[in-house]
Formats: structure tokens, sequence, C-alpha cells
């Protein structure tokens, strides 16, 4: 049971190829200690072993989502008439930032994969 991978254009080079066999026999070894290690599990030791840079760490993905909903939040107030001293800020306002908040979630869960 390996993770899945994502494809290379370039073919595997040898040393690829021996880790990947090497990669394998320790995984099996592993499910034969373990069994009913799951697929999730795999990907996740994967991962921490290989330090995949593209993850956002959670603080990260935290800060955009602030980053966002604070974005949306400030044209809603600008555009409700906040600056001008009235607290009115219309529904469909606060509904955009809060859907600017969510797109900005979606994205970063999409990127991370």
């Amino acid at each position: 049971m390996l993770p899945d991978v994502k494809r290379q254009d370039a073919p595997p080079t040898p040393r690829a190829i021996d880790l990947g066999r090497r990669l394998t026999e320790t995984i099996q070894t592993f499910e034969r200690q373990y069994p009913g290690t799951s697929r999730e599990e795999i990907r996740a030791a994967v991962r921490l072993a290989v330090g995949d840079g593209e993850r956002r760490p959670p603080a990260a993905r935290a800060a955009v989502l602030v980053g966002a909903l604070v974005a949306g939040l400030a044209v809603a107030w600008f555009t409700g008439g906040g600056a001008t001293g009235r607290l009115e800020i219309p529904f469909a306002a606060v509904a955009v930032a809060v859907l600017v908040a969510l797109a900005a979630v979606l994205a970063a869960r999409a990127r991370s994969g």
C-alpha cells in the first residue's frame, strides 16, 4: 500500500527507483508489524519524512483566513457607511465578507491537496 504520488514528466532516476523500492519494503514490513495501517497514515508518515513544503502550517492557514475575513469586513465597513460614523453594515456586505473568507479557506485547502 503506497501513497498516491503526483506524476512527473521526466522518468525516475535509478536512485529514485532504488529509494522507491526501499520505501515499499519498509512500508510492507511496517504493515506486517501493524496490521490495519491506513493509506492516510502512510501518506502522513511520508509527508513527515519528506517535509512536504507545499502544505502550509496551521498557523499560516489561520492567518490567511483572518486576513481574508478582515479584508472582507473592511470592504463591508467602507461600503456600509462605517467610515462616516454610522455602524450600519448591510447584511449583503457581511455575507460578502463571509464568502470571501470561505473562498480563501477553500483555495488554501485546494492548494494543499
